[in-house]
């Protein structure tokens, strides 16, 4: 059976909530486990057939720690079957919504020596706030 690890950099919560509903999906054909990346910078990465990072945007960017733990690892995620996404509330607009499009896919992938095999640009939860003055 194929090893998945999904990992997830997140800031409200969001992120993960989709690396969960992914891994239920992949667990009922592969092995998967979704760890932090905190979590994930101490496994042994080797032992997984599949890696899937998703990060989410805040202020503009990706954290830091999201292209510190791709440098250190390079060599093996680009060993193993491999895939990235971007969580933006620009991928709402179907003008910005593929890896093409979107100015944060596009902004990570000249950022990153990373070039993952598979990308994607998703939503998360959108909260509009109504005040009544």
């Amino acid at each position: 059976m194929t090893s998945t690890l999904i990992i997830y950099s997140t800031t409200d919560g969001q992120t993960k909530t989709i690396c969960n509903t992914i891994a239920s999906v992949i667990s009922k054909i592969n092995d998967v486990e979704v760890v932090s990346l905190d979590e994930a910078n101490k496994l042994d990465l080797f032992k997984y057939d599949q890696l899937v990072i998703g990060a989410s945007i805040r202020y503009g960017k990706h954290k830091p720690e999201l292209y510190k733990f791709i440098d250190k690892n390079i060599s093996t995620l680009e060993s193993k079957k491999n895939a990235f996404f971007s969580v933006n509330v620009v991928a709402r607009k179907p003008e910005k919504n593929t890896p093409s499009t979107n100015p944060y896919m596009q902004k990570f992938l000249s950022l990153s020596a990373w070039k993952p095999n598979a990308l994607a640009c998703l939503l998360g939860r959108l909260i509009i706030l109504s005040i009544s003055l």
